[in-house]
C-alpha cells in the first residue's frame, strides 16, 4: 500500500490528517552551505501567562429544554477577553425562541 500524496489529499483520497489544537512553536531552519542539507527545529513554546483574547463565536443552537415538551431556538454570543495559560476568561450570552435569555461571565478551556 502506497503513501497518498498531498494533492490527493486536498482532494479527500487517501487518510485525512487528524486536527490538532493550535500550539505556539519556534520554527528554525538551518542550511549547510557546504552539503545543501537542511534541517527544521521545531519547538513547542509554553503558553503566556497573561495575554489578551479577542476571539468571538456566534452561535445558533436547536434542542430541548428541561421545562419544555416543544423544541426551541438558541442565538448565543461569546467574547473572550482575557487568557490566563489555557484559561480564557470573556463574557457570553444567549437568547431562546421562549424569550428567555442569560448573560454572564464564564471560564472556558479548550483542546
Amino acid at each position: 500500500m502506497r503513501n497518498a500524496t498531498i494533492s490527493e489529499k486536498r482532494r479527500g483520497k487517501g487518510k485525512r490528517p487528524r486536527k490538532r489544537p493550535l500550539l505556539l512553536a519556534t520554527v528554525t531552519a538551518v542550511l549547510d552551505t557546504q552539503t545543501g542539507a537542511s534541517s527544521l527545529y521545531i519547538r513547542n513554546d509554553p503558553r503566556p501567562w497573561f495575554a489578551p483574547s479577542m476571539r468571538a463565536e456566534l452561535a445558533l443552537d436547536y434542542g430541548y429544554k428541561r421545562d419544555r415538551d416543544a423544541p426551541v431556538f438558541r442565538a448565543g454570543a461569546r467574547v473572550d477577553l482575557l487568557q490566563i495559560k489555557a484559561l480564557h476568561f470573556g463574557l457570553t450570552g444567549s437568547v431562546d425562541s421562549d424569550s428567555a435569555w442569560f448573560v454572564g461571565a464564564g471560564i472556558a478551556v479548550r483542546w
